[in-house]
C-alpha cells in the first residue's frame, strides 16, 4: 500500500483561481480528527460540485483539557490531541488570511442555517462556512477518487512514510477508555440495546466487536 496520488493530474479542474464559491471549515468545539476529516471531505465536495475553492483549515487543535484529566501522557500531546505535524498546506487552497476578505466580498451561507447543499442560480459569489452536520456524508461516495488525491497531498511525509511501510492495510478501532470518561453501565441495567446514559460515558466494548464484525 502506498501513499502516492493515483491521479497524476491532481488539481482538480473546477477548484480554480476563477471560482467565485468559497468554502470555509468551522471546526466544532472538541471535534477530533475523525470528525474533522468528515467535515473536511464534506467541504471539498462542496467545492467539487460548484466549482469552489476552499480556504485552508488550521489543522490544529487547541484543546488542554486531557492534560488535566491526564487522559494522555504529555509526550503524545502535541501529535495526538494537538494534531501537530500531521498535515502541510495544499497549494490549491486559499490561505486562511483571505477568510476576512471573502467575508465581506461574498454572500456568506452558515451551514447550520441554511443547510440547503445546492445553491441559487441568482448566487454570484458565495462563501459557504462547513459548520453543520447533515446527510451529506452519502455523498462521498460519489467523490472518493478525488478525496483521496486531495488527502494524500496534504498528509505529511511523515505520515506517508509510516503508512507505507505496512505491508496490510490494518483495520484499527479507536476506544477511548480515559479517566474523563466513566465506565459503561452493566448490560443488565439497560433497558433496551445501547442506550443514551449520559454524557462523558464509555460506549461499552461489546459496541465495537459487533460493529468490526
Amino acid at each position: 500500500m502506498s501513499l502516492q496520488c493515483p491521479y497524476p493530474e491532481g488539481r482538480i479542474a473546477m477548484m480554480n483561481s476563477e471560482a467565485c464559491h468559497y468554502a470555509q471549515l468551522v471546526f466544532t468545539r472538541g471535534a477530533g480528527l475523525g470528525n474533522r476529516l468528515l467535515q473536511w471531505s464534506r467541504a471539498r465536495a462542496w467545492c467539487y460540485e460548484h466549482h469552489a475553492r476552499i480556504v485552508a483549515p488550521i489543522w490544529l487543535r487547541f484543546s488542554c483539557g486531557q492534560l488535566w484529566r491526564q487522559t494522555v501522557p504529555l509526550c503524545d500531546f502535541p501529535g495526538r490531541i494537538a494534531l501537530a505535524g500531521h498535515f502541510l498546506a495544499d497549494p490549491a487552497d486559499l490561505q486562511a488570511i483571505a477568510s476576512p476578505w471573502l467575508h465581506m466580498r461574498c454572500r456568506v451561507i452558515r451551514e447550520t442555517r441554511s443547510p440547503s447543499w445546492n445553491l441559487s442560480g441568482n448566487d454570484r459569489s458565495v462563501l459557504r462556512y462547513i459548520d453543520g452536520r447533515d446527510d451529506t456524508y452519502s455523498r462521498l461516495n460519489h467523490h472518493q477518487g478525488r478525496l483521496r488525491g486531495d488527502l494524500l497531498r496534504i498528509v505529511s511525509t511523515r505520515q506517508c512514510l509510516r503508512v507505507n511501510q505496512l505491508a496490510v492495510p490494518p483495520v484499527g478501532i479507536h476506544i477511548r477508555l480515559g479517566k474523563d470518561f466513566s465506565p459503561p453501565p452493566p448490560p443488565e441495567h439497560l433497558t433496551e440495546g445501547y442506550d443514551w446514559v449520559g454524557w462523558l460515558q464509555q460506549t461499552p466494548i461489546s459496541w465495537f466487536i459487533e460493529t468490526l464484525e
